[in-house]
């Protein structure tokens, strides 16, 4: 299941009014991985007239107090902001979460998680954003047993209050739990952001399941791929397992969920 058809429908839908907004992205490091989230952000605020103001760090340029004025000044100013994660081990993550609701288009603020937890926030961390998009877009969640193996506050415990208020039953999975492929067997919905390049094959999962692969990561060539090996797309197929591919899966619709929240700003 590719989400390239989901994406440009959506991006269809925010092109046919003209988005006259800026935004300010702060990346600190040169991580490959980064670089590429990055370029593809820019290319999608081109396409719908967004101005962007990059931000771009050595690691030894900025500390955690240069961090915080960035972020005091942008909500000062009403810049919608966006610090490309993670960072570099010397800066405190933690700081991204005093960006100013109006202005967390990639909704990691405090205020975000505090009205996501009850349930009436009209932004979220644009992963689960998407993921949520494409569980949407083919089944009925109402009633779904889901599994969600990440319990970070960008994925797992976010996406976990978003499926409850959806009606599902989840449960959170993560390197201590025990018996994992006996959960994955009673599942209606696998996600797994694991994070370990080609960690699960086809033998993993059964017909009717559907698996939705957020990792991002590199194999042994240096060659993206997710938690599923992508040797084992075809025997997913011919099981009848509903998965995305890495890439132009979850990622795709992480960056479209973006433009979404800076339109709805």
């Amino acid at each position: 299941m590719k989400c390239t058809e989901l994406s440009n429908n959506i991006m269809k839908e925010l092109k046919k009014e003209k988005i006259l907004k800026k935004i300010c992205i702060v990346q600190v490091g040169d991580r490959e991985d980064s670089n590429r989230y990055i370029k593809n952000k820019i290319r999608k605020c081109n396409e719908l007239g967004i101005e962007v103001e990059l931000k771009k760090f050595k690691e030894d340029e900025i500390d955690n107090l240069k961090l915080r004025e960035i972020i005091g000044m942008a909500n000062l100013m009403r810049l919608p902001l966006f610090v490309q994660l993670p960072l570099p081990e010397h800066l405190d993550e933690t700081l991204v979460h005093n960006i100013d609701y109006s202005m967390d288009i990639d909704g990691f603020g405090y205020e975000t998680l505090g009205r996501i937890v009850a349930g009436h926030s009209n932004k979220y961390p644009c992963t689960p954003k998407g993921i949520l998009t494409i569980l949407e877009s083919i089944t009925d969640l109402e009633g779904k047993d889901v599994l969600i193996i990440n319990r970070s506050f960008h994925i797992g415990k976010t996406l976990a209050l978003m499926l409850t208020d959806k009606d599902c039953t989840v449960t959170v999975a993560h390197s201590k739990t025990k018996n994992l492929q006996d959960k994955i067997d009673n599942a209606d919905i696998i996600i797994t952001a694991i994070g370990k390049a080609n960690y699960f094959n086809a033998d993993n999962f059964k017909k009717g399941q559907i698996v939705i692969d957020v990792s991002i990561n590199f194999d042994d060539d240096g060659k993206i791929c997710g938690d599923i090996s992508k040797n084992e797309y075809e025997k997913l197929n011919k099981k009848g397992v509903l998965f995305t591919e890495v890439p132009n899966g979850v990622g795709l619709m992480t960056t479209t969920s973006l433009m979404e929240q800076i339109k709805n700003l």
